[in-house]
């Protein structure tokens, strides 16, 4: 649901407003409703409502609690500190013994209260903040 929602609005903002700037042609509908091919209009303001809307998702704890400002992983609904002193290393993927990888695996792992999984699990670089 996150992923498509963020998604959809990329793509609303793309081929609304990028379209146009790229000479990009694209399949929309005309007056009639007929399929054609063609360079779509610039449309600065749906492409700007299409981002407004996916701000509550980027603004989500699970997006806020790996792109926020700090040197440290956060957690939960509250984005309280990730336990353990985690920090986020010079790569984003923590330091030393205290590597990301140490306890997320590639994948989930079953049982109660587990670390979730994913390949590459890391925050993003300190050189490449997302939010300020």
């Amino acid at each position: 649901m996150l992923s498509a929602l963020i998604f959809t609005a990329v793509m609303l903002s793309h081929t609304s407003a990028g379209a146009q700037s790229t000479g990009q042609k694209q399949a929309h509908l005309n007056a009639r409703g007929d399929r054609v091919f063609g360079t779509l209009p610039r449309d600065d303001k749906a492409a700007a409502n299409a981002f407004e809307s996916i701000i509550p998702v980027l603004r989500h704890p699970r997006c806020m609690n790996c792109h926020s400002t700090g040197d440290f992983p956060r957690q939960g609904d509250d984005s309280h500190r990730h336990p353990m002193n985690v920090p986020r290393g010079p790569e984003g993927d923590g330091v030393a013994a205290l590597k990301c990888s140490t306890c997320h695996q590639d994948h989930n792992v079953e049982g109660m209260h587990t670390p979730p999984g994913s390949p590459d699990w890391h925050l993003p670089a300190p050189k490449i903040p997302m939010i300020c």
